[in-house]
């Protein structure tokens, strides 16, 4: 895939503690991906478990970025083992 980094962790703005600070990572924004803008599947594995949860991949050819997200709500990094994603016709699915 090339180097690729993430860029920023968007924190769930929408779930807050009492004293304040978001819950979870609400979506990864991965830049310089204007070469994976044919990705069609995402998810991760659990740390404890090896469960998969579908995450959405969207890509923006504008921005040339790729957004990983969670509409199961947000992603803990602790429990995050691996993000798996790509193109189904070309890569390894192991969601």
């Amino acid at each position: 895939m090339g180097a690729k980094s993430i860029k920023k962790w968007n924190l769930n703005s929408q779930a807050v503690t009492p004293a304040g600070k978001a819950l979870g990572i609400k979506e990864f924004v991965i830049t310089n991906a204007a070469d994976l803008a044919s990705t069609d599947f995402a998810c991760w594995a659990s740390e404890t478990t090896n469960a998969i949860t579908m995450l959405t991949a969207t890509p923006d050819a504008t921005k040339k970025t790729l957004t990983i997200s969670s509409s199961a709500g947000a992603m803990q990094p602790m429990d995050i083992k691996n993000i798996y994603f790509g193109d189904s016709t070309k890569d390894a699915v192991l969601c």
